[in-house]
């Protein structure tokens, strides 16, 4: 319990941070100085937030994954913390209407991707108990 619960606040940590340094890295290189003419953003810094999100749910995700012995839903919620930034990213800009699906179908494709390589697995983790001699 202890072990999932670590997991989610790294994961978060981590995937908000992965994704905030792209973010960054790519405002400052792609900013056209705040030009007032322009209703929305560009789609090349659109397609950029776009991957910096889904790298960040990949970062999530895997390290969760990592973290709580590869248990599915930790993955997924790992994922799903990363989507949320994404939601306030996408409703406080001016995308356009195709960074939505694109932005959801990015992280989640991705993430059902990491969930495969890394072999996670849904059913709860049972920890079996050391075989006594007087419990057989």
């Amino acid at each position: 319990m202890i072990r999932s619960l670590l997991a989610i606040v790294a994961a978060t940590l981590i995937g908000l941070t992965v994704s905030r340094f792209i973010e960054g890295a790519g405002l400052a290189v792609m900013s056209d100085g705040g030009s007032p003419n322009n209703s929305t953003l560009g789609a090349g810094l659109q397609l950029l937030l776009v991957a910096s999100w889904t790298v960040g749910a990949v970062a999530a995700s895997a390290s969760a994954l990592l973290i709580g012995e590869r248990w599915a839903p930790l993955g997924w919620l790992g994922a799903a913390t990363v989507a949320l930034s994404a939601v306030l990213g996408l409703s406080g800009a001016a995308f356009s209407w195709w960074a939505w699906p694109l932005s959801f179908g990015a992280i989640f494709g991705t993430t059902l991707l990491v969930l495969k390589v890394l072999r996670a697995e849904s059913a709860p983790i049972q920890k079996s108990k050391p075989s006594d001699l007087f419990n057989d």
